[in-house]
């Protein structure tokens, strides 16, 4: 659904958001994580933040999009993304919550500091354009920017189960916590 949001008319698309928010206001459950972190190497990014350009630029990078046809057929779309800097697992608040949407699950995400308010401008200057949601290096969503998120606030869409949902807040959170201490280190 996600996928082919872009192809829906305006109307459509506007109506589709404020639904979409209406659920996760009203579906949203915090679900703290106690268990022990597995470390991840920082220097690959597990989540990043990209602009979807209409077409090829210098500091873009070309990146494949996998997404079913109206037949069930996966079929591969080639776009021009640039990485937002700033915008990545670094730079978000520890905890997250987990959304239920029937029996799949999304994440919410908060920037903290200094990326809350670039995330917040960043949206606000983009509003009606397609940002893409990396995850492992992959373009993972691709959603349309329908208003500004001054909270600082960000929903990562999937078709996750529980547990698939904990495991990538882990992974955040084992990402974010294998940075804080490099910086920590003199």
């Amino acid at each position: 659904m996600i996928g082919n949001f872009k192809s829906l008319a305006f109307p459509m698309r506007l109506m589709l958001a404020i639904s979409m928010t209406a659920l996760l206001l009203g579906g949203c459950e915090h679900r703290p994580e106690n268990s022990a972190l597995t470390p991840v190497d920082s220097r690959s990014k597990v989540f990043q933040v990209g602009l979807v350009l209409d077409s090829p630029a210098v500091d873009a990078i070309p990146m494949a999009f996998p997404r079913k046809d109206r037949g069930g057929h996966i079929a591969s779309e080639l776009l021009s993304v640039r990485i937002v800097p700033g915008l990545d697992e670094t730079t978000l608040e520890r905890e997250q919550r987990i959304c239920a949407f029937g029996l799949k699950f999304a994440v919410e995400v908060q920037f903290k500091g200094e990326a809350r308010q670039q995330w917040a401008d960043f949206t606000r200057t983009n509003i009606g354009k397609d940002v893409a949601l990396i995850v492992d290096g992959r373009v993972f969503r691709t959603t349309t920017i329908g208003a500004e998120a001054s909270d600082g606030w960000l929903v990562i869409p999937g078709n996750w189960t529980l547990q698939e949902a904990q495991a990538f807040c882990k992974r955040l959170n084992a990402t974010a916590n294998s940075e804080e201490n490099l910086e920590a280190q003199p």
